[in-house]
């Protein structure tokens, strides 16, 4: 089960993520109004110590989609599902393999860390907030290979 104590900072930090990413996207969108589907379903807070970034789920407006290239033990750790991006079907539901804001804020912090300590964490190490919608702040749970592999 992933670790959901992420500190009080990087809780109330997520407030702040969260409405930048709502500014983006009223700095690019002007011809029309905001749809739901340009915000992105999800965003997240991962933190290793003194390490700590954010995520959000890819699937949005081109204005705040990031590409990842993910760290080897994240990328392993997917491959056990699909190779990144991409579709599956697991347990009768659909799940994006790669494409989670947990998957994109934790290899961020992976990649902080490896910087300066030349080795990564386990993933079991990494702390995260709870994964919140940016367009309405209610908590979501995390899918079932983000709680698989964190």
């Amino acid at each position: 089960m992933p670790n959901l104590n992420a500190s009080p900072y990087l809780v109330k930090s997520l407030v702040g993520y969260v409405h930048d990413l709502r500014e983006t996207l009223k700095t690019e969108i002007k011809s029309r109004p905001i749809k739901h589907d340009d915000f992105p379903a999800i965003a997240i807070g991962c933190e290793h110590g003194i390490y700590n970034a954010f995520g959000h789920s890819r699937r949005c407006h081109k204005s705040l989609r990031e590409e990842v290239n993910y760290v080897s033990p994240l990328l392993n750790a997917l491959k056990r599902f699909g190779t990144p991006p991409t579709k599956k079907m697991i347990g009768g539901k659909i799940h994006f393999v790669g494409t989670c804001a947990e998957d994109s804020a934790a290899n961020k912090v992976l990649q902080e860390v490896f910087e300066v300590r030349h080795s990564y964490p386990t993933l079991q190490q990494l702390s995260f907030t709870n994964p919140v919608r940016p367009r309405t702040f209610q908590r979501r749970p995390m899918c079932r290979v983000c709680k698989s592999i964190f």
